[in-house]
């Protein structure tokens, strides 16, 4: 699962740290013109060697109330003030990408599904069968693009180039960073095709940005940071190539696979997983997942 971050960590959980490490960026990251000077030049500070000083714009008595009044309910960080996003935003971004995670991404030469690329996402295998697998995948960190679309190819092709040009160069730093495999795209269930839909593409981020190293910014305001969390996920592989009727003929097979077992899963989205590029005419591999709820339940052995 993709958490943002939209792919995407549970922020019911983590409101509290990201809310604390929000406030730790605030004070000490970001540039302030602060007046803090010796407490002489202020009638206000007589046990300190240095004060918060300020510019007197005018007074009164009313004046004087009402701020007395709001430092007494402590409005400074209330739900109608500006600084309330700011701290959310920083916090999510120090909480994200600042922590180390247990992340397996690894050299393709241990997995036989990437083909084309230097590093791929690596997993442990739970159990396997004919109708489908059980994978346990660590925490990674991904970026990603949304795309509203009612074709599935068309949104796909458009958050493809977004990313792509991210990993070219479109970036704070101006830097080129390495194909990584599979992309994974977050994809709603809907018996209605005709309906628009939005689609998540991720890339995987290479191995030297899943742990302290930081990965440069986006230039684009479209594309984002997210990432996975520790998850197991019930797997249907097949060939070919990974389009819209696929997706929905390959998802609700697996689905029916695992209502037949009753197995607990995660209803309403599940995720397209490519491991190839367009180049790649033939041996083509591409993965449906559903996220395990509960303990997960293995499929019957493959005679």
């Amino acid at each position: 699962m993709l958490y943002c971050y939209p792919l995407y960590v549970s922020l019911g959980i983590i409101s509290l740290e990201v809310y604390v490490a929000g406030i730790v960026v605030l004070v000490f990251s970001l540039a302030v013109e602060a007046r803090v000077g010796d407490s002489s030049e202020s009638d206000l500070c007589t046990e300190t060697k240095e004060c918060l000083l300020y510019n007197l714009t005018c007074t009164g008595e009313e004046y004087e109330k009402r701020k007395n009044k709001q430092h007494a309910e402590g409005k400074l960080l209330g739900k109608q003030h500006p600084l309330r996003k700011m701290v959310y935003v920083a916090g999510i971004v120090v909480l994200v990408f600042s922590l180390a995670v247990e992340a397996r991404v690894g050299d393709s030469s241990e997995s036989d599904l990437c083909t084309e690329t230097k590093e791929c996402l690596l997993y442990n295998l739970t159990c396997t069968g004919e109708e489908y697998e059980v994978r346990h995948y660590e925490t990674t960190k991904w970026v990603s693009a949304d795309v509203e679309s009612v074709f599935m190819e068309v949104a796909m092709n458009r958050a493809f180039w977004k990313l792509f040009k991210y990993i070219q160069g479109e970036n704070n730093a101006g830097m080129k960073i390495d194909m990584t495999a599979p992309v994974v795209i977050k994809t709603k269930d809907s018996t209605n095709i005709w309906k628009s839909s939005t689609y998540t593409v991720s890339f995987l981020l290479p191995s030297t940005f899943q742990h302290s190293q930081s990965p440069p910014f986006p230039t684009d305001s479209s594309v984002y940071f997210s990432v996975m969390p520790d998850m197991k996920v019930y797997v249907k592989s097949y060939g070919g190539w990974l389009i819209g009727l696929t997706s929905r003929m390959k998802s609700r097979s697996l689905r029916e696979s695992l209502d037949a077992v009753d197995a607990s899963y995660t209803k309403g989205y599940h995720y397209d997983v490519g491991y190839d590029s367009p180049m790649k005419m033939t041996n083509r591999h591409n993965d449906v997942w559903y996220l395990v709820e509960g303990e997960p339940v293995c499929p019957a052995a493959a005679e």
